[in-house]
């Protein structure tokens, strides 16, 4: 016996017995579920080999798991349960398993349900909320192997399907918006979030009745594998004559009875996997919708009410047909490719989410490279103010020590001589200066249109930039601290821009007011 399909059992009770929450219960209480558990199993087990069992008065929920498996499943033997009743003796592996599990269920529920019925407002009957729990320990959380993961949790989006499938059956609009800003904060439900889901979100308004009668039709579905059933008119085998029969679809069998009662089955049809169904050409003068199953002895010919449910039916027993080579479960199968499927869409999600995180970090060294660049472009343009800031104050030291020589050849010449070295001094003095001064303007131009390129290179980033937050805020408007940013550093580009043309401005002006200096002492000395 399987310890797997039992560790979600025994963790609901498990957890009812640990009212502190400490993630431990005293054996003397673990001692009276292992002896029910065993009682009913048909084991003698009283539980008193928890004394002997690890030294501490309490156990986790592993150790206590263990202790299970080893002391209790694994002594249960095919013939200690069911004892020399024929008819069971011929129930397969499987089927006693499953009756295993059910016996388990009985017991775990006796401890647990005081928790779950428990609750304010109430829709749902308390057999009905057993249903729920069993259909919610059915479609809980695996891992890959198949291996129930505790906590015992059921995924929001297999909740989702659940309620949509329930919203279906009572009559009302499935609100996908509204559960989605639900699953966005639950990920994953536990069953009293569930049957909380259930009872306030999907049954407000409804009766118990007819509550039940729905989670009826998804306990038959999801637990007795019913894959659809539903009236259609079945044509007789002996006589031609054509009678309305409650048809229920199972994995491997087509079943037909005298009403939904399922009181008087009237006959089956076992399918496998070479069965066949196929739809029938209308006749003027026959049945209408009609279609044939080949099953595994026999063949029969049934109508539907109309076109659409005849292809719902041929649908459904073609799924049902490709099944009966497979074992096991055919919703946990369909649950096993949901989860599946889920899995594999999440990871792409991951991947997607992990390539435009790394494309924002190459958007962010691409950027923080540029800040760089400009930072050294105007460490450089700093230091070329301040070479041509000494180049200035030498070439005024080099003027005025030139004023003092002329000044001592003044003395040593006479006037005629004087004014025209003088004349030829200012000469000299002035090709120098606009020689210089052209360097100057060459120099101030290159630099120009480099802050030219830069700024081309800047707006560019910038409208990549904003371009990629467009797309960013389209994917996720989460990320609207990330553009904040993205805006305060464009400004700060901006600002660092304008303060650049500030300076260039400033070192114009400083030129024109050398010019006219230069200018001025030209006229003079003229």
């Amino acid at each position: 016996m399987a310890l797997n399909e039992k560790r979600t059992r025994l963790w609901h009770a498990f957890h009812s017995l640990d009212d502190s929450l400490t993630g431990s219960v005293p054996k003397s209480q673990l001692k009276v579920l292992t002896h029910n558990i065993a009682s009913i199993l048909g084991l003698q087990n009283d539980g008193s080999g928890l004394n002997e069992y690890m030294s501490t008065p309490t156990l986790t929920l592993n150790e206590y798991l263990y202790y299970m498996q080893v002391e209790v499943f694994d002594c249960i033997k095919e013939n200690d349960t069911f004892g020399s009743n024929d008819r069971l003796d011929k129930i397969d592996k499987e089927d006693r398993n499953k009756i295993d599990i059910d016996k388990v269920d009985d017991v775990c529920w006796m401890i647990c349900k005081r928790k779950y019925l428990n609750r304010e407002n109430r829709i749902i009957l308390d057999e009905d909320v057993l249903k729920l729990w069993k259909i919610f320990n059915f479609l809980a959380e695996t891992d890959e192997e198949g291996k129930v993961l505790l906590p015992v949790v059921m995924d929001s989006q297999e909740v989702a399907c659940l309620g949509e499938k329930y919203t279906q059956i009572i009559g009302r609009p499935w609100k996908t918006k509204e559960f989605d800003s639900v699953a966005d904060e639950i990920n994953t439900f536990y069953f009293q979030q569930m049957l909380n889901f259930l009872e306030t979100w999907c049954s407000l308004g409804l009766s118990g009745l007819d509550v039940g009668l729905a989670i009826k039709e998804l306990y038959e579905e999801i637990i007795c594998d019913v894959i659809k059933k539903g009236f259609l008119t079945k044509k007789g085998q002996a006589f031609a004559n054509w009678k309305d029969r409650w048809f229920v679809l199972l994995p491997t069998v087509l079943s037909y009875y005298v009403s939904s009662d399922l009181k008087e089955c009237k006959g089956e049809i076992k399918l496998d996997s070479f069965s066949k169904v196929e739809p029938i050409s209308n006749k003027s003068l026959a049945k209408a919708n009609r279609f044939v199953v080949k099953g595994v002895d026999r063949s029969i010919e049934i109508s539907a009410p109309d076109i659409r449910t005849k292809n719902a039916w041929i649908r459904a027993i073609e799924s049902a047909i490709a099944y009966c080579s497979q074992t096991g479960s055919y919703q946990k199968a369909a649950f096993k490719q949901r989860k599946q499927a889920r899995d594999a869409l999440r990871n792409e999600l991951q991947k997607q989410e992990k390539k435009k995180h790394e494309e924002e970090e190459n958007v962010k060294r691409e950027r923080e490279d540029l800040q760089r660049r400009l930072t050294e472009k105007e460490s450089r343009l700093k230091e070329v103010n301040e070479m041509g800031e000494k180049k200035r104050l030498i070439l005024e030291e080099k003027l005025k020590e030139g004023e003092d020589r002329r000044k001592r050849e003044e003395e040593k010449l006479n006037e005629h001589q004087r004014q025209l070295e003088q004349e030829k001094l200012a000469r000299a003095e002035a090709e120098l200066r606009f020689e210089e001064e052209a360097r100057l303007r060459e120099a101030e131009q290159q630099r120009l249109r480099e802050l030219e390129d830069l700024q081309k290179q800047l707006e560019e980033r910038l409208e990549a930039e904003s371009r990629a937050k467009r797309d960013e805020e389209i994917v996720r408007t989460l990320q609207s601290r990330l553009l904040e940013e993205e805006f305060q550093k464009r400004e700060m580009l901006e600002n660092i821009q304008v303060a650049i043309e500030e300076s260039l401005a400033s070192e114009r002006q400083k030129r024109e007011n050398l010019g006219k200096y230069i200018h001025q002492s030209v006229f003079l000395w003229s």
